[in-house]
């Protein structure tokens, strides 16, 4: 029996990784599937915001064997309704799998060649990948909902299928395009939590906070630096991910330098994400009081190697404090965020550990307790 061929659009793909999550998700995905379905990318050659230098590893214009998947990488030329259109042409795929909302080259484009030439022939599956949050529409709202609504009135969404990755992205996608809507729900796919528990110091007395995520508005590192100054305790708080938004991360820059001389922060650079389990381990905690995640590699990635978060209650990890894996907390709620500080900052070492064992436990279940695998064979047949 021939297997499934599919075709992904994403701007960015593996090698690339600075595009955070999403690309995560789908190079997860490809590993899952490699070998059981064929797969095919179309992507840029090129890393977030970063059109000047290729990726390396790869080669433009061509089909790469990249993990398990034959993927082309556009050069910045090729970002077109017509090479766009050839390649869907040229392809054997009996599946389009989109992935995100916003983009002219990697969901109109793919959108309108299958609406005109394909609706027949392939299906298509289109995964918002959190876009359709409430918070994330609240970042430039005028431009997005005219983005939207400008395709609705083309008819571009009608007899698509959807990917949902949770039950609230379900509600998401059918509050915008209908309860009619054909939506399959299949989880992220994250990487498997570590093997041993590894422990980390932890006095009464001081604290050691991480942020590591891409830095742009949605994300709010502006919050948590200013709740940081506000409560003025002397702790660290370090800072990893890639600027894409170089404005709001001068605001953020003018909050680092006014903070007191005994609470240091500092910008670490960007982390790849073979790395990032490592970094987490060298903190006590994560703090990230997001506008909302889809699904939060990083705060599961977090856990996944005991470390306890603190992070707002618009990501599908909740009841944190119920399972004593640390803090969800709505975004405007600035005195919870500072009791939450302040109650790891006093917290002992025998205290933190058992905070630790529970968050690694989450992330075990969530794990475990998944048959990715199945779950999306099922929605690609």
């Amino acid at each position: 029996m021939d297997k499934k061929k599919i075709l992904f659009f994403y701007n960015n793909f593996y090698p690339a990784w600075k595009a955070g999550g999403p690309v995560q998700s789908l190079t997860n995905l490809a590993y899952a599937l490699s070998g059981k379905i064929s797969i095919s990318v179309i992507c840029s050659g090129y890393e977030l915001d970063e059109m000047k230098s290729q990726l390396s590893e790869i080669k433009l214009s061509h089909w790469n064997n990249i993990i398990g998947t034959q993927t082309y990488y556009l050069n910045k030329n090729e970002h077109t309704f017509k090479k766009i259109k050839m390649l869907i042409s040229e392809s054997s795929a009996d599946t389009i799998y989109l992935n995100g909302l916003f983009s002219l080259p990697f969901v109109v484009y793919p959108l309108l060649v299958w609406k005109i030439y394909f609706t027949k022939q392939k299906k298509l599956i289109l995964s918002p990948r959190g876009m359709l949050q409430e918070g994330a529409l609240k970042v430039k709202p005028f431009k997005k909902t005219l983005f939207v609504n400008g395709l609705k009135l083309l008819g571009l969404f009608q007899n698509i299928s959807w990917h949902a990755t949770d039950i609230q992205e379900a509600e998401d996608i059918r509050r915008h395009f209908g309860n009619n809507s054909c939506i399959s729900i299949a989880p992220n796919i994250p990487k498997r939590p570590i093997d041993i528990l590894k422990p980390i110091e932890k006095k009464a007395a001081g604290l050691r906070l991480v942020y590591l995520s891409l830095i742009v508005a949605k994300k709010n590192l502006h919050l948590a630096l200013q709740l940081i100054k506000d409560l003025g305790l002397p702790l660290t708080f370090d800072i990893y991910g890639p600027v894409k938004d170089k404005k709001y991360w001068n605001d953020c820059l003018v909050l680092i330098e006014s903070m007191p001389s005994d609470i240091s922060v500092k910008y670490m650079g960007d982390v790849k994400p073979a790395l990032v389990q490592g970094v987490f381990s060298n903190y006590h905690a994560l703090f990230l009081p997001t506008n909302g995640e889809n699904f939060g590699h990083a705060i599961y990635e977090c856990l996944s190697v005991g470390r306890p978060v603190i992070i707002s209650d618009t990501t599908p990890w909740r009841d944190l404090e119920k399972q004593h894996a640390g803090f969800d907390i709505a975004v405007n709620n600035r005195r919870n965020y500072k009791e939450a500080i302040t109650s790891l900052y006093n917290m002992d070492h025998s205290r933190y550990e058992k905070l630790c064992e529970c968050a690694y436990n989450l992330a075990s279940e969530y794990w475990n307790n998944n048959d990715f695998e199945s779950a999306y064979m099922k929605m690609f047949n």
